[in-house]
């Protein structure tokens, strides 16, 4: 489409904030429904459109994609999907990060491949399902390629009675053949004559003794001489590109090199796809940039190597990356998935940017009587890893076997663990921040690495140590302070803190020579260890037994001690010695994530009925998550302490078995306290036994029928997932819900009119009682009319949820006391209960009006009402202090967004473009609320002795002061853009051009001016460079200006 989307540049730096699931395959002459999540703000987004076309168009048809609750959809009319497939890639446009794409490499040209379904043979407003006949196609096999000497034309109609063999009408690319079929018991077989090379279409119609004639039976096959036949043949394609791109946005710069190489192969009996993705942004602390992927395909099994993207189903993983193999094997009798790699790639962290930390820092100071300070109580700290990824595997097996005809189970297996041994213990060049209240204690600042000073508000203490305010706004008053922080190396704090601090924190230490004999001339560690001494630090000598455990044989409460006064005399005569101070360089259980171990186990029925008019899918999955494989392996010791029965030897009253040794299934999964759910059982509820299944906190199941009747695609879904499933494999998925969905789907004007209506019903909760849970309740009506090509295209959708948090009475909300005496609300026990009304409508039309002109109009728009604001509200003007801290943030938001696009190609050398877009945007509720609230609720200040009119006044002025700007916020956004394509043939094959404008105003004032240039020139035969410049003067008011410039240039090379 003029090729216009060249200037997608920043595709491959923001495509994560696109999240869909590629769609592999689609039944032909069906519509096809694409969703996808803009992980973006409202603000930000100025459209989403969707652009797809038919395998082997070479213009992209466009069509915008509508908001629809939390995800943005756009359906590809069902006459794009036919055998040969269908490709597309979906574009957001935004305002101030430009273009992102998806896929995240030149979308336009490595668009998404949707590979064209056969649809099944069912019966239709036009046949009749009581004349279907029932047959088995002996040969050739549909849409199968054979030798033209080996075609037989054979099918079978064993199942049915008083067929009339003589009256069998068999056409081949529409030649009636009867006369020269040969008719045996119950089928028939045809040898053709003549030259059948190439793609032949078969047509049979049973007719029964009464002459009633059956449904025709169609398929095609492909006939070729045998000297067709070699493994060697092959046909071609591929593409090869090397990106280079500058951009600057704001106070942001990224640069980056790209190169691409796709090759497609395709073989009689083998087809072949590679694809290499090379950035200079690859880095070993981040996860890969880096893609590469081959596909070897054939009749009975692909083979996937490399960056895939496995599908096992929500439950278990879907469509998330794993660098590694996805391998499938088909046949009549059974399927085969299995899939093995890495799903995370281990990162050590940034050595100057926390990969090690200090932590757990304990100095406890020592007063004697008079209050004066006499020296720390074994002050320690922690040297632990911390910013690290560990390497996650993940191995996955799927078997599907048929039950019988139009039915199937399949058995799951996901194994998900993290690799321990994969992060280092020890980072030696790391640098790490020495915590503040070290500071004083420093003694020798050489050891530093460096230091920086920063000024904080820290609060005002009076003489007890207690804050004041004296300005009686309710805050802590403060002052500025500055804060020196030091940075020292890792080597450096292990074997030189002694050096570092002084006495006070590390305590005194003495010379000794090896046997630990005090070498008293030396009174520095300096001078002892260039005298070959050893610097040892105080500490205590303890008697231990022969386990190594302190000994206190007088019972009083208090160790027994020796008399050694240093390290080596100590443990040389077998005792135990606890330093005064102690740096303890952790092992495990760090500062960072937790490795963890995951199992997932489950089973899926699928099964077609009703002449495959009706669908059944039904399955179930259990989980196992240990949270820190770093525990030790349960045993029935654990579970008996970790029970707290008072009956020994039973968890939850439930007997734990004595002989239980779960060590040696480890490699299986590795179990431990922190495993989730510790106990499957759902024992809380009181629940009967059925129930208590159902509701197992780590189960997972699913049920869906879909039925094909009178023209309604009718579907009912259900699912719940158990507040303590898990799956590594998808991190994603929302847990302890319970969602139902109702849709029918219905085509009318020959396919061009689809009615798509839909119904969901979703709890937060699981649990069958009357407990409060969360509710939502979502109508969805969407429209799609395109009548046909050169015709104008509607598409419209209306959405209304009702969403309800659980909470019926706000005397239930809850308070959280945190440091220095603030208190703050729990948000989510207040009462909630919000409805959305939404509405998308796009309407393009194509005309020609000297040239071919196409003209989009999109309206978006979208209201959010909080039904319980009042109440809330006025809740938050409580006389309580600790109820006044924090006012009531209204969920209420309204948006709506209108797009203008035009596209004029005067001729085939040039074409123009014009777009607009304006968005407004709000939410929250400003201060006038509080103030009105406060006068029409006089009557609860007068008569409830919680409430006090003066206090409520005050605070109302504290929330206006501070939380104004946060109560309510607005923001209007305006933007226009106008293009122009000059195709020539001199030094440029294309040129483009381009003017931009933009203002906002509200939370944030800005205005932008811009424009862009590029290039396309083809060098030799299928060689082409492409050259881009954009360049945008923002200028924010209050702040400085901007000036965000893009720069690409762009060589490639396709056969």
């Amino acid at each position: 489409m003029y090729k216009i989307f060249i200037l997608i540049s920043l595709s491959f730096i923001l495509s994560q904030s696109i999240l869909h699931i590629p769609i592999e395959d689609a039944t032909e002459e069906t519509p096809l429904l694409i969703e996808a999540f803009i992980d973006l703000p409202d603000y930000e987004i100025k459209k989403v459109t969707l652009f797809f076309r038919s395998k082997g168009d070479i213009k992209y048809i466009e069509s915008p994609m509508f908001k629809i609750d939390v995800q943005y959809l756009g359906e590809i009319p069902a006459n794009f999907v036919t055998l040969k497939g269908l490709e597309y890639f979906i574009i957001v446009d935004t305002y101030n990060m430009g273009f992102i794409g998806l896929p995240n490499v030149d979308p336009p040209n490595n668009p998404f491949l949707v590979l064209g379904n056969q649809k099944r043979e069912v019966s239709s407003n036009y046949l009749l399902s009581e004349l279907i006949p029932k047959y088995a196609i002996l040969g050739p096999e549909p849409n199968s390629t054979v030798i033209e000497d080996d075609v037989i034309v054979s099918l079978s109609y064993f199942e049915m009675d008083n067929i009339n063999a003589d009256e069998i009408k068999v056409y081949i690319n529409n030649v009636d053949v009867s006369e020269y079929v040969e008719h045996r018991y119950n089928h028939f077989v045809y040898y053709p004559e003549g030259d059948i090379k190439g793609l032949n279409k078969v047509k049979v119609v049973l007719v029964d003794d009464f002459q009633v004639e059956y449904n025709p039976v169609e398929w095609s096959f492909t006939a070729i001489s045998e000297e067709d036949i070699s493994i060697f043949d092959v046909k071609q394609s591929g593409k090869f590109k090397t990106d280079y791109s500058n951009s600057i946005v704001d106070t942001t710069q990224i640069a980056e090199t790209t190169a691409d190489f796709i090759y497609n192969a395709k073989f009689d009996w083998l087809d072949f796809k590679a694809n290499f993705h090379l950035s200079s942004l690859e880095n070993n602390l981040d996860q890969p940039y880096n893609r590469f992927f081959v596909d070897f395909r054939s009749e009975f099994y692909r083979l996937r190597v490399g960056d895939v993207y496995p599908n096992f189903g929500e439950a278990f993983i879907k469509r998330n990356r794993i660098r590694g193999i996805d391998f499938n094997f088909k046949s009549e009798k059974y399927q085969l998935n299995f899939i093995s790699g890495e799903m995370n790639r281990s990162s050590q962290g940034d050595p100057f940017a926390d990969a090690m930390v200090a932590s757990n820092l304990i100095i406890d100071s020592i007063y004697n009587e008079q209050s004066e300070f006499i020296g720390l109580d074994n002050p320690s700290f922690d040297i632990s890893r911390d910013n690290y990824t560990f390497s996650r595997n993940i191995v996955g097996l799927q078997l599907k076997f048929p039950v019988k005809k139009n039915m199937g189970l399949s058995f799951n297996i996901l194994k998900g663990k993290d690799n321990i041994e994969s992060v280092y213990k020890n980072v030696p060049s790391a640098i790490i921040e020495i915590p503040n209240s070290l500071n004083g204690y420093i003694k020798d600042e050489s050891f530093i690495y460096s230091s920086e000073e920063l000024v904080v508000e820290v609060p005002i203490l009076d003489e007890d140590g207690n804050t004041i305010d004296d300005d009686n706004d309710g805050q802590p008053d403060t002052e500025e302070q500055i804060v020196e922080t030091n940075y020292v190396s890792n080597n450096n704090l292990i074997n030189n803190y002694s050096k570092i601090f002084n006495s006070t924190l590390i305590g005194d230490g003495v010379c000794a020579d090896s046997e630990g004999n005090l070498l008293n001339d030396f009174l520095n560690q300096n001078d002892c260890e260039s005298n070959d001494g050893q610097w040892l630090l105080s500490g205590t000598c303890y008697v231990q037994d022969e386990n190594g455990d302190f000994v206190d044989e007088n019972d009083d409460g208090d160790n027994d001690i020796l008399i050694f006064s240093n390290q080596l005399s100590c443990e040389a005569n077998e005792g135990k010695w606890v330093s005064f101070f102690n740096l303890n360089i952790l092992s495990d259980n760090w500062e960072g994530v937790r490795p963890k171990d995951n199992i997932v186990i489950g089973s899926d029925f699928e099964g077609f009925f009703d002449n495959q008019k009706l669908k059944l899918k039904a399955g179930f999955s259990f989980s196992l998550l240990n949270e820190n494989m770093w525990d030790p392996v349960l045993t029935y010791e654990s579970l008996d302490t970790l029970g707290g029965d008072v009956q020994d030897g039973a968890l939850a009253g439930y007997d734990i078995p004595e002989n239980l040794d779960l060590s040696q299934y480890q490699d299986i999964f590795q179990s431990g306290i922190n495993q989730v759910p510790l106990i499957p059982l759902d024992i809380i509820s009181g629940q009967s036994s059925f129930l208590s299944i159902l509701t197992m906190p780590s189960l997972a199941y699913h049920l869906s029928l879909e039925g094909d009747y009178y023209g309604h695609k009718l579907s009912y879904k259900f699912k719940q997932i158990g507040p303590e499933y898990n799956s590594l494999g998808n991190l994603y998925l929302q847990q302890d819900i319970r969602e139902q969905v109702l849709s029918d789907k219905m085509a009318f004007i020959n396919n061009k009119l689809y009615l798509n209506l839909r119904y969901k019903f979703l709890e937060e909760g699981i649990a069958f009682d009357d407990q409060e849970k969360g509710k939502t309740n979502k109508f969805d009506v969407l429209i799609n009319f395109s009548p046909g090509a050169k015709l104008p295209r509607l598409s419209s959708a209306i959405g209304f949820q009702n969403r309800s948090n659980g909470v019926t009475s706000n005397d239930f909300v809850e308070y959280q006391l945190q440091e220095e005496g603030e208190s703050s609300i729990d948000i989510d026990s207040r009462k909630e209960n919000v409805e959305t009304l939404q509405y998308n409508f796009a309407l393009t039309t194509p005309f020609y009006f000297y040239g071919n002109q196409n003209l989009t109009f999109s309206y978006y728009q979208s209201k959010t009402k909080d039904l319980h604001a009042d109440e809330n509200i006025l809740l938050s003007m409580e006389s309580e202090e600790t109820y006044d801290s924090f006012p009531y943030i209204s969920p209420r938001t309204e948006t709506s967004t209108v797009n203008i696009n035009w596209l004029y190609e005067i001729n085939a050398f040039l074409s123009t473009s014009f777009s607009y877009t304006g968005t407004s945007f709000d939410y929250g509720l400003d201060i006038s609320n509080y103030y009105r609230v406060l006068n029409d609720n006089q009557y609860v200040f007068e008569t409830d002795d919680d409430y006090d009119y003066n206090t409520a006044f005050n605070n109302i002025l504290r929330f206006e002061e501070d939380y104004g700007d946060i109560l309510y916020q607005s923001q209007l956004l305006n933007n226009l853009d106008i293009g122009s394509i000059l195709k020539s043939y001199l030094i440029f094959d294309q040129i483009k051009f381009g003017l931009h404008y933009s203002n906002a105003s509200g939370v944030i004032d800005f205005s932008q001016y811009g424009f862009s240039l590029s290039t396309l020139s083809t060098l030799f035969d299928d060689f082409y460079l492409i050259l881009e410049y954009n360049m945008k003067l923002k200028n924010v008011d209050g702040d400085e200006d901007y000036n965000n410039s893009q720069l690409t240039a762009r060589f490639g090379y396709q056969f």
